[in-house]
């Protein structure tokens, strides 16, 4: 029993396809809505709850009253039956009043489907149907009536887990799970995986069948279904390549019959599969009872060949070996020997061939060796490289030709019998019988050097040719107008930048001059400036906003920059006074002083590379404009006593104004009358006034004078004095300042 308004949790468990899941599921109990209810004398009253949950249901009910042979016969009442259960009520029906009797509930409707009134409480075969207790009604002496409780119970089923042909558990069986309910998971003995259902060795859950449902509708028996179980098999090759005809799987209950052989590992020959890399057993079947992945090792044995060898008549060496084995090999080889020739080693072939002093360790194959003999030719090639000359020759045979050498950079001049000086030897007669040393002599080779100059013009100093073992240590630059030469490359567009060619280089030689456009330049802004007539305009040259760039496109920060008026020179800070007309400017990066001074000039072109501009300063004039005077009328505070006077004129035009009379007020002001000039400056003057103050009368002789406060503040009168001569000294002092003004 819980209170409502409780947190309660569900977990279930869920099995589908032989995958479980746990579930957990959270909810508030809620009380239904609505209270029960009472019966009043001589009524009758039912609920109707599910008997495992006491929860309220709807189900429908007729009266039934006892008759004198104990046989029951359907009562109406008040005539308002049947009666059907409220579930929001909890499950509560009022039949009302009943007459005087013995009487019982006989219900004639289940909630719903769900519900199986045969299997439920108070189940009455005879009267074939759920009736309540029997209750006497006696209204006389039993006031408050009578209720009856009758209770449904739900279709409940069977569940059952069985493990079928090959399963490994005991049967899990659920009793009377109720219909509609959550089908429980199988909680029966569980395999290696910790999931599925165990089963037999070699065997693998599939599912059940049939699949299980998620809700409980009947009585069902869910039989695990199985498969054989397949395993894995790894090979491990250890260099070798496995065949196409290996499995990669066997099946429990079939088993692999054999395994083909591993081929492909050089030198070895394939030993047989074993369950160990190293020791183990051969393994040439997997049984049908064997179970587990399996890794199969494949072993190899070092392959054993032949060695011939073939001695044109000599003698071979009892220690030289007649096999050699994979992976060993044959260290080396004793000389064979033969009357009246000299041994020149074992060859891979009767004449010519490679020299054989070892079998190495990953030789494979029979090995054929000859034995060569005759005289020996040596070759001194001075750092050079031999042709396809022999190297050495049968008394009888000799040598007809040799064929040239080659040297890095060199031009060969033919065979000599000396280091220096010496015989020219084309050829080895017949007739010789002695150890042959011949010298390749060369002389350096001359290149030629041409030049690709993209519309330049070459230095008449670059050579146009080299010689090997010498190069050229350093190139002239390249000139071509309006552009900046960046240097000799390999190759027209890209390529590597070349300042020499090396004492090593060969070939002949082709270098493209490149070229950048030079964008270094000055720029400057014309201005226009206006003054007044006969006056001057005080200019600097940062007003051009000049800008240097340099031969990238970039603007040079911070750039010492000088300009040229009228043939004198000016930085950035000095100032010229320029009269009305256009002035020509130029702009320059060099300081136009140093172009004097003859040491100077060469230092700065040796540092700097010098760029100009030219624009204009145009100094426009105008005439003034004349200017109003307005003559203002305030009291102390600033407020306006009288609309001001407002004078107009030509410039140097003079007006007077006399400071008018106002009523209540007098002139506090130093001067009563302003004298003014007429400029092209706005002029204001201010008479101040204050309240006009009434005398107060002397007190009879013997009394008091006026209290402090009583009479104008003293102190007023000289604030007052001194506002008005500050006004007047300001308007004064502008009207004198008429100093030379200009404009832009």
């Amino acid at each position: 029993m819980v209170s409502t308004n409780t947190v309660i949790t569900n977990r279930a468990k869920i099995t589908k396809s032989g995958i479980s899941k746990d579930v957990v599921g959270s909810g508030t109990l809620q009380a239904t809505s609505g209270i029960g209810d009472t019966v009043n004398s001589g009524s009758a009253g039912v609920y109707l709850l599910d008997s495992d949950t006491n929860l309220p249901l709807s189900g429908t009910f007729k009266l039934q009253k006892q008759q004198g042979d104990g046989s029951w016969i359907d009562y109406n009442g008040d005539g308002s039956g049947p009666w059907t259960t409220d579930a929001a009520n909890f499950g509560f029906v009022n039949a009302g009043a009943v007459g005087d009797g013995t009487f019982r509930f006989y219900q004639t409707a289940a909630p719903n489907s769900e519900y199986d009134l045969t299997n439920s409480p108070g189940y009455d075969a005879d009267a074939g149907s759920v009736v309540s207790a029997s209750f006497t009604i006696d209204a006389t002496n039993d006031p408050t009536g009578k209720i009856v409780t009758v209770k449904n119970t739900k279709y409940k089923f069977n569940i059952t887990y069985t493990k079928g042909n090959h399963g490994d558990f005991n049967d899990n069986v659920f009793t009377g799970r109720v219909i509609n309910s959550m089908t429980p998971s199988f909680s029966g003995t569980l395999g290696a995986d910790g999931v599925s259902p165990k089963g037999e060795t070699g065997y693998t859950f599939t599912g059940w069948s049939p699949a299980v449902a998620n809700t409980v509708t009947a009585t069902v028996t869910y039989t695990a279904q199985w498969a054989p179980t397949v395993y894995d098999i790894s090979y491990v090759l250890n260099g070798g390549n496995n065949s196409l005809s290996n499995p990669a799987t066997y099946t429990y209950g079939v088993g692999v019959t054999s395994f083909a052989d591993a081929t492909g590992k050089t030198g070895y020959t394939f030993a047989g599969w074993y369950d160990d890399a190293t020791a183990g057993n051969p393994v040439t079947t997997i049984s049908t009872t064997e179970t587990g992945n399996k890794t199969l090792y494949a072993r190899w044995t070092p392959n054993e060949y032949d060695i011939v060898y073939h001695l044109d008549g000599g003698d071979n060496d009892s220690a030289n070996p007649a096999k050699y084995t994979y992976d060993v090999g044959v260290a080396s080889f004793e000389d064979a020997t033969k009357d009246g020739y000299h041994f020149l080693g074992w060859y891979d072939a009767a004449e010519g061939g490679n020299l054989i002093t070892n079998i190495s360790s990953t030789a494979t194959g029979t090995k054929d060796l000859y034995a060569h003999w005759d005289y020996t030719i040596t070759y001194e090639l001075d750092g050079g490289t031999n042709g396809t000359n022999p190297t050495h020759y049968e008394f009888g045979t000799g040598v007809a030709s040799f064929a040239p050498a080659s040297k890095t950079g060199h031009d060969f001049q033919g065979w000599y019998d000396a280091a220096t000086g010496g015989n020219k030897v084309t050829n080895i007669p017949a007739t010789a019988k002695e150890d042959k040393t011949l010298y390749a002599r060369f002389t350096p080779s001359e290149y030629t050097i041409a030049y690709e100059l993209d519309g330049g013009t070459n230095s008449t100093a670059n050579p146009d040719s080299y010689t090997y073992g010498v190069g050229v240590p350093s190139f002239e630059d390249a000139t071509k107008d309006g552009y900046i030469f960046l240097g000799w490359f390999d190759d027209a567009t890209a390529g590597n930048a070349i300042t020499d060619i090396s004492d090593t280089t060969m070939g002949n030689q082709t270098l493209y001059a490149h070229f950048k456009y030079d964008y270094a330049r000055l720029e400057a802004k014309p201005i226009v400036r206006t003054v007044v007539r006969n006056t001057t305009y005080t200019w600097h040259h940062p007003e051009h906003e000049p800008v240097l760039y340099d031969e990238d496109n970039n603007v040079v920060p911070d750039a010492d920059i000088w300009a040229i008026v009228d043939g004198v020179a000016y930085n950035a800070t000095d100032a010229a006074e320029l009269p009305e007309g256009v002035h020509d400017v130029t702009f320059t990066n060099v300081n136009p002083m140093t172009r004097f001074t003859p040491f100077n000039r060469l230092v700065t072109r040796a540092s700097v590379r010098e760029v100009t501009t030219h624009t204009t300063a145009t100094i426009l004039v105008k005439d003034l404009e004349p200017a109003p005077i307005t003559v203002r009328y305030v009291d102390q505070s600033g407020k306006e006593l009288k609309t001001a006077t407002v004078y107009t004129g030509k410039i140097g035009d003079a007006i007077t104004s006399n400071a008018p009379t106002i009523a209540g007020y007098e002139l506090i002001s130093l001067s009563d009358k302003i004298t003014a000039t007429i400029t092209d400056q706005a002029q204001t003057f201010t008479f101040v006034y204050k309240p006009v103050t009434q005398t107060t009368a002397l007190p009879p002789t013997g009394q008091q004078l006026p209290k402090t406060g009583e009479s104008q503040s003293v102190f007023n009168l000289i604030l007052g004095f001194i506002l008005v001569a500050l006004v007047s000294i300001l308007t004064w002092f502008k009207l004198g300042k008429r100093t030379t003004r200009h404009s832009d």
